[in-house]
């Protein structure tokens, strides 16, 4: 009541007489921090701080002020581990929607070390890929991930990249591409059929394509051949892959399998404003005649796709592809 009207002054003193009498309920820790920092009084703010947040592990206003309480005082560690405690205890998306977190969660360091506090409890990282997608910005959202790998956490990079792949449908490849460069790009050696991480200036510069549905992988005279088959009774992308885009002509044929499936190739041009899919085109596979598309000059990723349909389920499907650079 004191603090709600004002009287801070009264609230620190009600509150320090209950202290000095012994324990008091959470609450009135959570009500004195209240006080203290709206007072000023940065001194006597540390100690109530240690106590409220020991106590209070799982009480979300005692947490939140401490995180604040951290930020104030540039100890961006202590607010990581306080934020993962609200998290950890909720067990749901509602941490990830409060304002106060998110703002926490954007302060300078927060997010980075919040993804080190993930690497120790690798089913909470599972949660937060789940929770915080879509709640946190993108900006966020990727460093906490960022930080999760550095910190020696193991991180599913094809459940990474099924994210990546909602925000294409979006569609915003920059959002994309960025998740993807900050979390799995390099070292991606956790995916056992991680068989075309290469650079080869002759051929086809390709990272990622969802492996459940590749079936073989073998390099060619002209390029590579990927063989994929649709286990399912529907429509389903069978191969969707970022890759670095370099001036030139990308060359996509059917080698074999059904004439009725659909490649949809997009790239990422610079616009000003962070990057934007530009669609190429949608294009028809039939055998042996081959698909040829330009990759113009200042472009940083490209999208490509392979959605067959579900006539298609049991049927190997293959196709070549090669890139000539200019």
């Amino acid at each position: 009541m004191a603090i709600a009207q004002g009287r801070t002054d009264d609230a620190v003193a009600f509150a320090r007489k209950r202290l000095r009498k012994g324990p008091i309920p959470i609450e009135n820790h959570s009500a004195l921090l209240r006080a203290l920092i709206r007072d000023g009084d940065t001194e006597a703010v540390p100690s109530v701080l240690q106590v409220a947040a020991s106590r209070g592990w799982r009480d979300t206003p005692v947490q939140t002020l401490t995180a604040q309480a951290a930020i104030a005082g540039e100890e961006p560690t202590i607010a990581a581990q306080r934020l993962f405690a609200i998290a950890s205890a909720k067990q749901s998306r509602l941490p990830y929607q409060s304002d106060s977190v998110r703002q926490l969660m954007a302060a300078p360091g927060v997010a980075d070390l919040y993804g080190a506090q993930l690497a120790a409890v690798p089913a909470e990282a599972e949660s937060f890929m789940a929770y915080a997608d879509g709640e946190l910005s993108e900006v966020t959202y990727r460093t906490v991930l960022a930080g999760y790998r550095r910190a020696g956490g193991h991180l599913d990079c094809a459940a990474v990249l099924n994210i990546a792949e909602e925000r294409l449908a979006r569609p915003d490849l920059g959002a994309a591409t960025a998740l993807w460069d900050a979390t799995c790009r390099d070292g991606n050696s956790h995916a056992e059929r991680d068989k075309i991480a290469f650079t080869d200036p002759a051929s086809v510069n390709l990272y990622n394509w969802r492996y459940d549905s590749i079936t073989d992988v073998s390099r060619t005279a002209s390029g590579w051949s990927l063989s994929f088959q649709n286990p399912s009774a529907r429509a389903r992308t069978l191969g969707t892959k970022l890759f670095d885009a370099r001036p030139g002509t990308l060359t996509v044929w059917l080698r074999e399998g059904r004439t009725d499936a659909i490649l949809i190739a997009e790239v990422a041009c610079p616009t000003g404003d962070g990057g934007k899919t530009a669609v190429i085109g949608s294009y028809g596979l039939s055998r042996g005649a081959p698909i040829s598309f330009t990759v113009p000059s200042g472009c940083d990723h490209q999208y490509l796709r392979l959605l067959a349909p579900p006539q298609s389920s049991g049927q190997d499907l293959t196709i070549g592809i090669h890139q000539k650079s200019t």
